[in-house]
């Protein structure tokens, strides 16, 4: 479909190229018409796709007559490839107009910091305005630096007016110096449905006070917060100071003045939200459970438990959002906490023996003054926890958790680590996680088994796992491997994690990649395998890189994709690379796979996480 688009597209912009629907020997413009001397044109350089050779197009047609959902689908190609579609808009007028709402959808405005309109100091300049030709097509604004001066605040306000398109805003590398006027404006704007904060922008609010009880009406339906994993640890002082300041914050007001902001903002959306993504030390866990979610699909919890109580008001909050679908808390854990469970046993048991109990109608009852009978009225059955689940994703699970028990169809599953476990076993042996105070309990193989075995996993098309062999384990992950090749019918993508407890142990990789190329279903594979002759993260030996680089690219990935070839959907697979500076998944692709066989690359597709900045350790 695209490229008899693109065909359609080309022949309006290069009218004298040649077409299926003339013989290649000849040119579509007449010898007489052409220019004495002229050289004949040469061909294309990217042709017509084979599967249009069969058709013989009609002629061409004016550039007015392309379809505009057409042209959206090549102009949000082109507008993903740097200036292409800039390039483009340039060529004529028409194409400009065509061009212009995709090209002015996204706009970035940076904090001048003019002062107070009342000091001396302040200056205002009429040029930081948008130009209004572009303003009918801006629907994302993204705002940089901090707002330090009152004058920051109107100009922002001002600039909100601006744009009557206007669904979004993310606020980024502000330092958290977002005050309560800032957040309200875009919280009374109807037409912001989105609001963003970096992680640059929520490392350190000290702007207090949000007011939760300012009454506004918001239509947010999105809203997300993101902060870096390690902002504890860059607190610690080292000999160069911290990244802010050289006297270390206090996280317990750093996370006092987070949790302020969010609850204001929270407070006002849950009518309307439908994606909220925010991190667990600081979500008003409890003030959300108090109130309904009639709309949330997409809840997202990432940092750290920082004890007891976030946990239990999870387990609260759950049962009462009926049409979630994605649930995703990838936090990390303390040394003084277990696996908490996100779902009660007790709950669960309460609803089935309700449902199973409560009769669909009940029996009549007559009246004992008369012999009217009066039919009472048909008990509702209970509702079942999140019905609607499709994605679930936890971090350090709780094998007894009762989560793993409700009745829902999943599309993707991961049981997964936080932080990934091979930034505590970095290269030169170092375990830094105890040392801060991290607890790490990975499953074992037995109990992903276990949880695997518990579930409806029959739609599932992705599946993350990560696993420890124990060092006194009777058998090996074979169990696992093998249920996982089997018994999941539909499924499209797996990545595996397998750490080694015992560090001296040597991976069969050959016997683990035949065990999964039973999986015919399968599309792309990533695999952590915690090979015995790898570096780890963060080496800095450019000889050990190098020879590690050398096995690992001219025979584990070769190997592997060899025997996984098997699979006949198979496109690709990746193995985790300690590179520099973070692990990436190194994608080594099929004979059957456009492009070229091996792809490193250091981009959001491929790191696998956020990497640990080595000049916080200690060395």
């Amino acid at each position: 479909m695209f490229s008899r688009a693109w065909a359609t597209f080309r022949s309006l912009l290069f009218p004298c190229d040649l077409s299926p629907s003339w013989p290649r020997s000849q040119s579509r413009i007449p010898n007489h018409r052409r220019l004495e001397g002229s050289p004949p044109r040469k061909r294309l350089k990217h042709a017509l796709s084979p599967e249009l050779d069969h058709y013989h197009l009609l002629p061409l047609s004016p550039l007015e007559a392309v379809n505009v959902d057409v042209f959206r689908l090549i102009a949000d190609e082109l507008h993903h490839q740097g200036g292409s579609l800039h390039n483009l808009s340039l060529s004529s007028r028409k194409l400009r107009q065509l061009s212009s709402p995709i090209l002015f959808s996204r706009c970035k405005w940076m904090v001048l910091s003019v002062g107070d309109p009342a000091g001396p100091l302040y200056s205002y300049d009429p040029s930081a305005e948008p130009p209004e030709v572009i303003c009918p097509f801006v629907r994302y604004l993204n705002v940089y630096w901090a707002f330090r001066y009152d004058g920051d605040v109107e100009q922002f306000r001002t600039l909100l007016g601006c744009f009557p398109s206007i669904c979004s805003v993310t606020f980024i590398g502000t330092q958290g110096l977002i005050s309560w006027p800032v957040i309200r404006s875009c919280l009374i704007n109807p037409r912001i449905t989105s609001l963003s904060f970096d992680a640059r922008s929520t490392d350190r609010f000290n702007s207090p006070p949000y007011l939760t009880d300012d009454t506004v009406t918001s239509s947010l339906e999105r809203l997300s917060l993101t902060t870096t994993m390690w902002r504890e640890h860059a607190n610690v002082t080292s000999p160069t100071g911290t990244r802010h300041r050289i006297i270390p914050r206090d996280m317990n007001e750093v996370y006092r003045v987070e949790r302020e902001c969010l609850t204001a903002i929270l407070l006002t959306m849950n009518n309307t939200a439908t994606s909220v993504t925010i991190p667990i030390e600081t979500a008003p866990l409890r003030e959300m459970s108090k109130i309904p979610w009639p709309k949330l699909r997409h809840l997202c919890l990432r940092g750290r438990f920082l004890d007891g109580s976030q946990p239990t008001a999870l387990q609260v909050l759950l049962p009462s959002l009926p049409l979630l679908e994605t649930l995703s808390v990838v936090a990390a854990r303390s040394k003084h906490l277990a696996r908490p469970r996100l779902a009660r046993s007790s709950t669960l048991d309460e609803n089935r023996a309700s449902s199973s109990t409560a009769p669909s109608h009940n029996p009549p009852v007559a009246s004992s003054s008369s012999s009217v009978v009066v039919e009472r009225p048909p008990t509702p059955p209970a509702m079942a926890i999140l019905p609607r689940l499709r994605s679930l994703t936890i971090a350090y699970p709780n094998p007894e958790d009762a989560i793993f028990s409700i009745d829902v169809k999943l599309t993707h599953l991961s049981l997964r680590d936080c932080p990934r476990f091979y930034n505590f076993v970095a290269y030169g042996g170092e375990r830094i996680g105890p040392q801060w105070g991290w607890n790490m309990p990975i499953l074992n193989q037995t109990q992903c088994l276990s949880i695997l075995r518990r579930m409806s996993l029959h739609q599932l098309t992705s599946l993350e796992l990560v696993y420890m062999i124990p060092a006194a384990q009777s058998g090996d992950d074979s169990d696992l491997l093998t249920y996982v090749g089997t018994a999941l019918p539909a499924l499209s993508h797996l990545e595996i994690h397998r750490y080694r407890f015992r560090r001296v142990e040597q991976v069969n990789h050959i016997a683990i990649a035949r065990k999964l190329a039973s999986a015919k279903s399968l599309r792309t594979v990533r695999l952590n395998l915690d090979f015995h002759d790898d570096h780890g993260a963060y080496c800095g030996n450019p000889e050990k890189r190098g020879r590690w680089r050398d096995t690992f690219m001219r025979q584990r990935g070769p190997e592997i994709l060899a025997i996984m070839q098997e699979c006949p959907l198979l496109e690709h697979v990746a193995l985790l690379y300690h590179g520099s500076p973070s692990a990436t998944w190194v994608e080594f692709r099929t004979d059957r796979c456009p492009g070229p066989r091996v792809v490193l690359e250091y981009d959001s597709e491929h790191v696998d996480s956020e990497p640990l900045n080595k000049k916080w350790i200690r060395v």
